[in-house]
Order: structure tokens, then sequence, then C-alpha cells
């Protein structure tokens, strides 16, 4: 557990959030983070179309 009781991550590391209003995020160093914000129901188009 980390400060506050938030999960402590690692390089290479993922998470799955959902139904949060928020989501805070703090860094002990310099960091870069890649947030990747989908929804959860969605309808394929082109060429994905074909796939589902």
């Amino acid at each position: 557990m980390g400060p506050e009781g938030g999960e402590v991550v690692d390089t290479r590391d993922a998470a799955v959030v959902t139904d949060e209003e928020r989501l805070p995020i703090t860094a002990r160093e310099h960091s870069e983070v890649i947030l990747v914000d989908v929804p959860l129901d969605w309808e394929p188009v082109g060429v994905w179309a074909a796939v589902r």
C-alpha cells in the first residue's frame, strides 16, 4: 500500500480503473504516465466491424 491507502506501481505496471470520479496520481520522482480513456461500450466500425 502506498500513501493514503493507494497502490504503489512500478515500471511496466498497468491498472484497470472503472467508475471513479477522480483518479489522484502522485509520483515520488520524475515519471511518465500513459492514460487511455476508452468507453466500455462501443460500436466497431470499418475493418474492426468484421472482427466482432
